[in-house]
């Protein structure tokens, strides 16, 4: 049997093309710094899978494995670590002039990076 990180990463090989085609909506959340992504309709209820390294929390569909969101819960940390894939924005004032895409792109393609590194270590 595969790990969840594998079933993730192997279902979703689609999912930066996915994203450009489905409806996504983003929230911040300020209090608590934290970043809500949701990818497409869906009607059944995630699991998560947390990838440590990047402090990203992806939600998915149990049966199928597609990702449907993401949670980042420290996104002030996230932006200092990304800081180069955001063009160099660091602080969250910054975070407020980034574009909705720009973060969905950088999100979805460090969660994909790191559910390959978690399935093929």
């Amino acid at each position: 049997m595969m790990n969840v990180a594998k079933e993730i990463f192997e279902a979703n090989r689609d999912i930066l093309i996915r994203i450009k085609k489905e409806k996504v909506e983003v929230s911040y959340i300020k209090e608590d710094d934290v970043l809500l992504i949701s990818i497409g309709a869906h009607k059944i209820t995630p699991l998560s899978f947390e990838i440590a390294d990047d402090y990203i929390v992806v939600h998915y569909n149990p049966k199928t494995y597609e990702i449907v969101g993401f949670t980042l819960p420290y996104v002030k940390e996230y932006l200092k670590w990304h800081a180069k894939q955001m063009e160099g924005k660091k602080e969250i004032e910054d975070f407020e002039k980034i574009k909705d895409r720009q973060m969905i792109d950088t999100v979805t393609s460090n969660s994909i990076s790191g559910l390959n590194n978690c399935a093929y270590a």
